[in-house]
């Protein structure tokens, strides 16, 4: 009869199973941010250049962080037609506040300048603790 009531025991024990929560306060694993990052400003649109004979989109934000350039991590501009992602393009910085890229239409996008009214731009700027600042524009044609 005692077995029986020790094989119970685990058993029961087994079944029920134990959780024990992690404490995410814990100050050894607390990111030290001041602030996340801020997009200032963002542009987007296509244009014609004549020297690669196709059109070219071009992506700039100006963001800022609290903590100084070298904590923004990166900056990614999704481009939307409605519910649907067109695509997803980074941008590159100057060491400073700015950044940008530029993208040709027919080999490296799936972008149609033709239709740049139609499209969403989320400007998505991440720093290095993860956190995120996110804008959204309409781009323009030049």
């Amino acid at each position: 009869m005692f077995i029986r009531a020790i094989v119970s025991a685990l058993i029961f024990l087994l079944l029920t199973g134990c959780y024990v929560p992690l404490d995410d306060h814990d100050p050894r694993h607390t990111h030290h941010t001041k602030g996340n990052p801020l997009i200032l400003d963002a542009r987007a649109g296509c244009a014609w250049n004549y020297s690669y004979s196709d059109y070219v989109w071009y992506f700039d934000a100006w963001v800022d962080h609290e903590e100084g350039f070298d904590h923004v991590y990166e900056i990614w501009a999704d481009v939307w037609d409605g519910h649907i992602l067109i695509d997803s393009l980074p941008l590159r910085h100057d060491r400073v506040t700015h950044w940008d890229s530029q993208w040709r239409e027919w080999t490296e996008t799936n972008l149609w300048c033709e239709d740049y009214m139609f499209y969403e731009v989320e400007f998505f700027a991440y720093d290095w603790d993860g956190n995120v600042d996110i804008v959204t524009i309409w781009p323009n044609q030049y």
